[in-house]
């Protein structure tokens, strides 16, 4: 197995160099017309990628070296020996992929492709100490790792400041016991893994690139209104992190002074006042007692609720928050991904309209603002798969 990464006293290290852009790309490729059609030999692989013999003879070495791809023989007509061909390794070599939530938790194997295809799946509710949270995790892991199966690597994405050197979360606003943690490293305690802990708004833009959402923009961002408030960030086809991957914390501007207080520790943030469970807040309040998101969406369907005043000042605060991102960092695209959008399909014209309110006409008019596409679980793991994928690839 070929390792980019190796964990040693809970601080994740490089070996080695980094792939070049030109290599990650080439292996992508390659698997991407494995995924599509199987098998396929060196050479239809060679023409179909329009690389060199010799070159993919190395992409498909750190591929088998990897465990991502095996060797078949296929049947040829006539006389002669049966030739090599190359097809994806599927449920045999696998990944853990795992999403901390503020309310639920889940982990997931799948195999490691460019495809999200889950093998096997569990969800809990968030538990209330790390400790529990690790032991659910781990229970899970140590189950599926003691069947015929080679796990190359574990995933897993934060809601909150993720040190993109170390691999720990600095401060996770809404699950406080994750402060200072490494929850990958100690998951993988015991077990050969590589891992990679995200924050999920960057695991949420690469998803979308994946699923065909940014139509080809290579500037655009991800704003998530699902656990808070986060931002992710894509600048000429790369995530911009930041110094150490502090980048996209739009949900803790302070918008509102004085306002309610946020997990954070300061008064009126943004994410206090536009997200899911400011709604979810609100309408508990005029209710007078505390209304799940399922309560909230049959009150919405069946018109026994109006929320049309709360909703207006929820999207006003994140219209303001799209126009200083549009006005900042000039994207082609903002994505908004919540349960907002879900329940009522009209709030992502009123977020449109409120933005254009704030933002500078010019940057406005350049910018599309579209909700984002599929399941957000399924995005945020889709977008931990692809950086294991890009994580593995050395090449002498």
């Amino acid at each position: 197995m070929v390792k980019i990464f190796n964990v040693d006293n809970g601080k994740r290290k490089r070996r080695g160099a980094t792939p070049s852009l030109a290599r990650q790309i080439n292996i992508r490729e390659v698997l991407d017309h494995l995924r599509h059609k199987s098998p396929l030999s060196r050479a239809e692989l060679t023409r179909m990628s329009g690389v060199s013999a010799p070159t993919m003879q190395k992409l498909l070495t750190v591929l088998l070296d990897s465990g991502l791809i095996r060797e078949v023989e296929s049947e040829v007509e006539g006389r002669g020996r049966p030739s090599k061909s190359y097809t994806l390794s599927g449920r045999k070599i696998q990944v853990f992929g795992a999403v901390v939530g503020v309310t639920t938790c889940k982990i997931f194997t799948a195999p490691l492709s460019l495809e999200l295809r889950k093998i096997a799946e569990y969800k809990f509710p968030t538990p209330d100490s790390y400790d529990e949270l690790i032991g659910e995790f781990r229970q899970f892991m140590l189950k599926q790792a003691s069947q015929n199966i080679s796990f190359l690597g574990l995933g897993i994405s934060i809601p909150g400041l993720v040190n993109t050197i170390e691999q720990n979360v600095i401060v996770s606003p809404n699950i406080h016991y994750l402060d200072g943690s490494s929850p990958a490293t100690d998951m993988a305690e015991g077990l050969d893994l590589q891992t990679l802990t995200l924050q999920e708004q960057l695991a949420l833009c690469l998803a979308e690139q994946n699923a065909g959402s940014t139509d080809d923009c290579n500037n655009f961002v991800v704003i998530d209104l699902s656990n808070g408030m986060g931002m992710g960030i894509m600048n000429n086809g790369g995530q911009l992190n930041g110094k150490c991957g502090y980048a996209g914390e739009l949900g803790h501007i302070v918008v509102a002074p004085g306002g309610p207080l946020c997990g954070c520790g300061k008064h009126g943030c943004l994410e206090s006042v536009a997200s899911d469970f400011v709604l979810q807040r609100k309408v508990s309040e005029k209710v007078g007692y505390e209304v799940s998101f399922t309560e909230l969406e049959k009150m919405l369907r069946n018109g026994s609720i109006d929320v049309s005043k709360e909703l207006d000042e929820i999207l006003d605060y994140l219209g303001r928050g799209i126009s200083m991102t549009i006005n900042i960092l000039n994207p082609g695209l903002v994505l908004l991904n919540g349960r907002i959008f879900e329940m009522i399909p009209e709030a992502i014209d009123i977020a449109r309209e409120k933005t254009a309110k704030y933002a500078m006409a010019p940057g406005f008019k350049e910018c599309m603002i579209k909700r984002t596409k599929g399941n957000r679980d399924a995005g945020v793991l889709m977008g931990i798969s692809n950086l294991l994928v890009d994580s593995i690839s050395e090449i002498e």
